[in-house]
């Protein structure tokens, strides 16, 4: 669930014990992943400013597809500066995203996101697997129910750099451009299940 701290440690006692198990890379990988994110952050994924400003006027209109508004007429909208750490129930987020991220591993599948006074975060999504991605481009419009908010750390030159980020484990509660991702990938990860 995304320990990097926990697993930088582990790999770095793994490296002293027996250097060939590939400890040292592992942790390397992982301090750069987490580095590269927080500066993303902060950076709002390096997106042009006009960009980002039309992005967050277009989330300021609100606008919830019809076919998804029973999932959010009983929730009060959030936004990152309100969310506390865990579950945020009776609550929806609504987000862009604003790039993609390559990691070493398919699962968290991990993005930028913005909310509409354009705070970033990261979101992880567990259950599914990468053509995630082909949904989650670049300008998608997304909708998580009852956000779960975690705080991503990794010691870095003897300093916590840590980041926050929405951890997705249940599909039904994720809408990408009003379509839910429960509906488009349980299907496919149960034929991914059964037949490998």
């Amino acid at each position: 669930m995304e320990k990097y701290k926990e697993a930088t440690k582990d790999f770095t006692i793994a490296d002293q014990i027996d250097p060939s198990l590939g400890g040292a890379n592992k942790c390397k990988s992982i301090i750069e992943y987490v580095q590269k994110t927080y500066n993303l952050i902060a950076k709002k994924a390096f997106q042009k400013p006009a960009r980002i400003q039309g992005m967050s006027k277009t989330l300021q209109k609100n606008i919830i597809p019809e076919k998804i508004q029973d999932q959010t007429k009983d929730k009060k909208q959030i936004l990152f500066d309100s969310m506390k750490y865990g579950l945020n129930e009776n609550s929806y987020l609504h987000f862009k995203v604003l790039r993609q991220l390559e990691k070493e591993g398919e699962i968290p599948v991990c993005f930028i996101i913005m909310d509409e006074k354009t705070n970033c975060s990261c979101i992880s999504i567990y259950n599914t697997n990468i053509s995630i991605k082909k949904d989650m481009e670049e300008d998608a419009d997304g909708i998580i129910i009852n956000p779960f908010l975690n705080s991503v750390e990794a010691m870095i030159e003897e300093k916590i750099v840590s980041y926050p980020s929405i951890m997705v484990t249940n599909l039904s509660h994720l809408f990408i451009n009003g379509v839910s991702m429960n509906i488009k990938f349980s299907k496919s990860i149960l034929t991914h299940n059964t037949f490998t």
